[in-house]
């Protein structure tokens, strides 16, 4: 409520306001009244402060307006379902799985075509709502999984070699398996192994200095755990 109230006001300190507005109001008060677009009333109109207070910024008829916004949804939703061709895309996000639950099937339809480019970017200030506990029981994993034979043996395969994309996409994968099995993680579980895998990606960069091709002595991240 305070919200809504807060939004009235802001609106009734401009002296007008944009498409945007009017279509956020009426897309509003479509759905809180379970009517299309074309069919609201002025009744209805008067019935939603925030869409009253909207439109008498405007001046223009009711139908004129609801017309308009029902044509901007249409033309981006066909907007939306068409393909681009030799096209660079930038894709970014505030948080690490916004572009998933956004837009997905966009993303698809255009990764299809061989032409396009797509650079994937988080931007974010630091605050992703992923809480304090939540980072700590992803360490908890990756110690664990830092002590695991398995671990040793995908490093000493390459497995978390910065360049190695199948590894990067197989790790996404098994994370995704793990929850679409629909089970409590008891034990060991995929999606564990999936996220765990994913944070031994970095460490393996950071955790020592390049050296040549040819040397072979060198300690391995997984070794080094286990031997702390």
């Amino acid at each position: 409520m305070r919200l809504r109230s807060r939004r009235v006001a802001d609106i009734a300190r401009q002296e007008s306001v944009s498409d945007e507005q009017v279509e956020a109001a009426l897309v509003d008060l479509a759905l809180e009244k379970n009517r299309r677009l074309l069919d609201l009333t002025t009744d209805d109109v008067a019935f939603s402060e925030v869409a009253r207070t909207t439109l008498s910024k405007r001046g223009e008829p009711l139908a004129d307006l609801a017309a308009r916004v029902r044509e901007a949804l249409i033309q981006k939703i066909e907007n939306g379902s068409h393909a681009h061709e030799n096209t660079r895309f930038l894709h970014t996000e505030p948080h690490h799985d916004d572009l998933m639950l956004g837009y997905l099937p966009n993303i698809v339809r255009n990764v299809r075509s061989a032409s396009n480019v797509h650079h994937f970017v988080t931007l974010t200030s630091g605050f992703t709502a992923v809480t304090n506990q939540y980072m700590l029981q992803q360490i908890g994993y990756l110690r664990r999984f830092l002590n695991r034979p398995e671990c040793a043996a995908l490093y000493s395969g390459g497995y978390f070699d910065q360049d190695n994309r199948e590894g990067r996409n197989r790790d996404i994968w098994q994370y995704l398996d793990g929850l679409a099995a629909n089970k409590p993680p008891v034990g060991w579980s995929s999606s564990k192994r999936g996220t765990s895998k994913s944070s031994a990606t970095p460490l393996a960069a950071y955790s020592r200095p390049p050296r040549p091709r040819h040397s072979l002595t060198h300690t391995r991240p997984c070794q080094r755990r286990a031997a702390a």
